[in-house]
């Protein structure tokens, strides 16, 4: 089975966009937790 380039490619960006939010959220979690204490 042969998947479409372009189907592979948005799928990879999103997921590469996905990951990159979710570190964004942890590191706003951490610098929230610091500045709290």
């Amino acid at each position: 089975m042969q998947i479409p380039l372009g189907l592979a490619i948005a799928k990879s960006s999103i997921r590469r966009n996905h990951f990159i939010l979710a570190k964004r959220r942890a590191l706003q979690r951490w610098i929230l937790l610091l500045i709290l204490r």
